[in-house]
């Protein structure tokens, strides 16, 4: 044998060392991360893809006063998760606006989908016909876990939108 053949192992403990250096250069065995959000928004020829994922609880703009809402808001760029709990009040507003690109869900108490806004490149689309909307949402203390998707393509100034999104945000809160 010259110098470049691998050798048998040895020994067990030898065979094991192999194995994990293996495992280790080729990523095997590691678990992919969950993206916290994921999808895609259209309207016209634009696509805006979404990479991340945020939740935080309110009670603002609810139709039942003092019900906690979940927000759920994804961007396409990553998300400070801390800024985003400094940027909530007591009463659930949320002030930041560092995402220029962003799509809003607000989800009531029993998981329904009360709100979605899609707001960039001066855009900012109201979904208003929320019975189009498919959409699922479970939400733990410190999870919300869905997705929403457009059944048929709507309409915006005469451009048709569609989106299709899946988050597992972690649900931020206030410091």
């Amino acid at each position: 044998m010259d110098d470049s053949t691998p050798r048998p192992a040895k020994s067990r403990k030898e065979l094991a060392l192999r194995l994990c250096v293996l495992l280790a250069a080729t990523g095997a065995g590691a678990a992919d991360p969950v993206p916290a959000g994921s999808g895609t928004f259209t309207v016209g020829t634009s696509r805006y893809t979404f990479a991340d994922a945020v939740a935080f609880q309110t009670t603002r703009l609810n139709s039942s006063p003092g019900e906690r809402m979940t927000v759920v808001v994804l961007t396409p760029d990553p998300i400070d998760r801390k800024r985003v709990a400094a940027a909530v009040d007591a009463d659930g507003n949320w002030t930041g606006s560092e995402h220029k690109v962003r799509f809003i869900l607000r989800f009531d108490s029993g998981g329904k989908l009360a709100f979605g806004m899609f707001q960039g490149d001066a855009k900012n689309i109201g979904l208003m016909r929320l019975a189009s909307v498919a959409s699922e949402v479970s939400v733990s203390d410190d999870q919300a876990k869905g997705r929403a998707a457009l059944a048929q393509p709507a309409d915006f100034l005469g451009e048709p939108y569609t989106f299709d999104l899946s988050f597992q945000a972690v649900v931020v809160a206030r410091p």
